[in-house]
């Protein structure tokens, strides 16, 4: 387990490919995050389960060289690249102003494609729990809906629905979409990050931090 002390924290800006308007989060985490940490910050960023068997890989440019190394998990033999030990490497050592871009896919019930770009190496505020989501654009398709193209597929079958009055399309995505599905709606209040799941432990100050927070309300 990676230590629980940093000073800094990364900002990225992480966008579904093939989404139109893009679908897209801003969140920072903390310098001391592998990509396995990274992998189950963006799953709970789309609002998506951390399933132990998932299969997901980074592409990202070696720090020594312009080549491009893939940083994977192949639980179900995804890629050919994988190794038991490469999601814990440190985002630290691949992510850096002059080299800030990589794309990440994940595979479980439906293949996504996302591109992850490095905005700021921020100091970390004291009081602050990271990771934190602090910006982002339009609703997190479900996982099981068969990838980017199907879902904005479904977008457009069920608006051209609606604007008939048909009811067809509604009818027929009804079992993948919620009643309520909004795909333009968005709050960062609601992105919870789960505990135990790969991210790094809670800071051995947590107490000392909520302490300072209530005396100043």
């Amino acid at each position: 387990m990676l230590s629980n002390q940093f000073r800094h924290v990364y900002q990225f800006r992480i966008v579904l490919k093939d989404t139109k308007p893009p679908i897209w989060r801003r969140i920072q985490v903390p310098d001391n995050y592998s990509f396995k940490d990274l992998h189950v910050v963006i799953q709970n960023l789309m609002d998506w389960e951390v399933y132990a068997g998932s299969s997901y890989e980074f592409r990202i440019a070696k720090p020594s060289a312009g080549m491009v190394e893939t940083i994977a998990c192949a639980c179900f033999g995804f890629s050919q690249y994988a190794g038991i030990h490469e999601p814990l490497k440190r985002i630290a050592d691949y992510f850096s102003p002059r080299k800030a871009k990589a794309s990440y896919t994940s595979k479980h019930k439906s293949s996504w494609d996302f591109t992850i770009e490095l905005e700021e190496i921020l100091v970390a505020e004291k009081f602050e729990i990271y990771p934190i989501c602090i910006k982002g654009k339009r609703a997190s398709p479900p996982e099981d809906c068969g990838g980017a193209h199907k879902y904005q597929e479904m977008l457009k079958a069920i608006s051209e629905s609606s604007s008939r009055r048909s009811g067809k399309a509604l009818k027929l995505y009804q079992g993948v979409l919620e009643d309520d599905f909004d795909p333009n709606y968005f709050d960062r209040d609601n992105v919870f990050f789960t505990a135990g799941s790969g991210n790094p432990p809670l800071p051995d100050d947590l107490p000392e931090r909520l302490m300072k927070i209530f005396k100043e309300l």
